[in-house]
């Protein structure tokens, strides 16, 4: 397996606005089009907010995440880890912590102090991965971890 960045990866940007759009958006944000999301993959960058990682095995994406500015409207926690997605045929095989310990070298090459991230159902895991309790939002856990 391979972790590179989407905006070197762009064919598989359809797959990964699949992914965001089923599991988040299209509950949280009912005006917004798979399209839309679609036509923003292109804001993804290496050297600024949002980043957006990918990884692959064998030429096929199976899995997802992100460094972005902000997750949750109305808080300023800063930077995000959001979007952490495995294709489920290749979970339980340690690509999202794999996926998730990158991103957290990304954000220490950003300069970035702590992490944040919302989850609903998640949060027994990413504690486990170091992460604490901050506090509860909308039905929502936020988490942050510190970065060394």
């Amino acid at each position: 397996m391979k972790i590179e960045y989407l905006c070197d990866e762009m064919q598989h940007a359809p797959t990964v606005t699949r992914w965001v759009f089923d599991e988040w958006v299209r509950h949280r944000v009912p005006n917004m089009t798979y399209k839309q999301l679609l036509e923003r993959i292109p804001n993804c960058h290496k050297d600024k907010l949002p980043v957006c990682l990918v990884a692959v095995v064998d030429c096929k994406c199976v899995g997802t995440i992100a460094l972005v500015e902000n997750d949750l409207k109305g808080k300023e926690y800063t930077p995000w880890l959001a979007a952490l997605y495995v294709d489920p045929s290749f979970r339980n095989q340690g690509i999202g912590m794999q996926l998730a310990e990158r991103l957290l070298e990304v954000a220490k090459e950003f300069g970035c102090k702590e992490l944040y991230l919302r989850t609903e159902t998640a949060g027994d895991y990413f504690r486990k991965l170091g992460w604490e309790f901050v506090e509860s939002c909308n039905g929502s856990a936020i988490l942050k971890r510190k970065l060394p």
